[in-house]
């Protein structure tokens, strides 16, 4: 049983460290300057499938070890009966080893402990005349040793430090490696890694906006974390703002299909106090996407309030107002955002003034506005993240010697696959 026990643990113990090896091979290739195969699953679904196969293969493993158990456990029983019917010997390998296994219980149906004990020199000496010998249980190590050297090699792969590793370990066959070290991505430069800087501290006060939904905080934070690892390892940027680029991409898309990034219940459970705030901090920064929710939000709350909530939204919006910081950089026409600070202004005067219904008119103009810039902080994130990424895949083109007329086209289709994301 011991052996048993110690098999399954080896077992899981082995799927666990290939499917944390399966999540680190994208990294260990972008690394080693290689590319990701592309017929191969997508490095962010990766750890959802290792996930789900090493769960099989550990119900697999812990189910067979059962399966063994039983059969080691019953195998005795199994044999002996078989041995009485080949041989016709009346169930005496049977009671001999029912004697074995009990002791002195079953000699009182027997007669007495030397009848029991006859019984039991009868079998053994029965069995020690069987031709051919009854076949022992004999160990196999394949299975021991096969595991052994996938869990070491896993572990490597998981636990070693990648600046160990030959950087020509991935590279073709066919190809040099002074050509491969020719293909490694050029080092941003200072301008790119300001522009990056920039653009991680819009999205991290994008992600810290209350009322976000879930999904959206992760894809920012993953976008995030990839342009932070290009910024800190330019060597190996190239494929962090591919990533950060397929993570924002995906933003838009849900974006889109939803609505918008905010999560509507969470909306609602938010104070008036962090609407109006994060409706006049979105406008003075040119969030549009931002502004757009709380001002549908408030336009929302505004239908069922009273005479006191609208005077309190009036105030709170007014105030909120005056203490918003003016922000050097805005995303938007600086006409729109004018038009929409004064639309707000105005709906927080007359809703102070105890002028409801032309209040509500200047917010239903704001978010009619504002819902035709929605998604525009995504998509500006994406036309400043494709910019940087044009100019290294510039360089690259350089390195590889491709005709200028060949960048041109690289370029005009990543502008135009840009320009169709912030058109949908």
């Amino acid at each position: 049983m011991t052996r048993i026990g110690l098999r399954s643990a080896l077992g899981c113990l082995t799927v666990g460290l290939t499917a944390g090896a399966v999540t680190k091979a994208p990294d260990l290739v972008r690394h080693l300057g290689a590319t990701w195969p592309s017929y191969l699953p997508e490095a962010r679904n990766l750890p959802e499938l290792a996930a789900m196969v090493g769960a099989g293969l550990g119900v697999t493993i812990v189910t067979a070890c059962v399966v063994q158990y039983v059969r080691v456990r019953t195998r005795p029983q199994v044999l002996a009966r078989s041995l009485d019917k080949q041989h016709a010997t009346d169930d005496l390998f049977v009671t001999a080893l029912s004697i074995e296994r009990e002791g002195d219980a079953p000699t009182g149906k027997l007669g007495g402990p030397e009848i029991a004990k006859a019984v039991v020199q009868r079998a053994q000496s029965l069995a020690a005349s069987i031709t051919p010998p009854i076949p022992h249980h004999r160990r196999s190590w394949a299975f021991g040793i096969s595991t052994w050297a996938v869990a070491i090699l896993a572990g490597v792969v998981l636990f070693l430090p990648k600046s160990v590793l030959p950087k020509d370990l991935l590279a073709p066959a066919d190809v040099a490696p002074s050509a491969t070290q020719k293909e490694s991505t050029p080092t941003l430069s200072k301008e790119d890694k300001a522009r990056i800087e920039q653009l991680e501290k819009q999205l991290q006060t994008l992600e810290e906006q209350r009322g976000l939904s879930d999904s959206a905080k992760k894809k920012l934070g993953e976008a995030q974390k990839e342009l932070r690892s290009a910024r800190k390892n330019s060597s190996k940027s190239a494929g962090h703002l591919s990533a950060a680029a397929r993570a924002l991409q995906d933003l838009a898309n849900e974006a889109r299909e939803q609505g918008g990034l905010f999560d509507q219940p969470s909306l609602e459970s938010l104070p008036l106090e962090t609407v109006t705030k994060q409706l006049a901090d979105a406008i003075e920064r040119g969030d549009a996407d931002t502004a757009s929710a709380m001002a549908n939000e408030l336009n929302r709350r505004s239908k069922d309030a009273n005479d006191y909530g609208l005077k309190s939204m009036g105030q709170e919006l007014s105030k909120a107002l005056k203490e918003a910081k003016p922000a050097p950089e805005s995303g938007v026409d600086p006409k729109d955002a004018e038009r929409w600070k004064q639309l707000a202004k105005s709906a927080g005067e007359r809703f102070d003034n105890g002028e409801p219904s032309s209040a509500k008119k200047n917010l239903r103009e704001l978010v009619e506005d504002m819902d035709q810039k929605r998604q525009h902080s995504v998509d500006q994130a994406l036309s400043n993240l494709g910019d940087v990424r044009s100019k290294q895949l510039e360089t690259m083109n350089q390195q590889r010697g491709v005709p200028p007329q060949g960048q041109q086209g690289q370029q005009g289709a990543n502008g135009k696959q840009a320009q169709n994301g912030q058109q949908g």
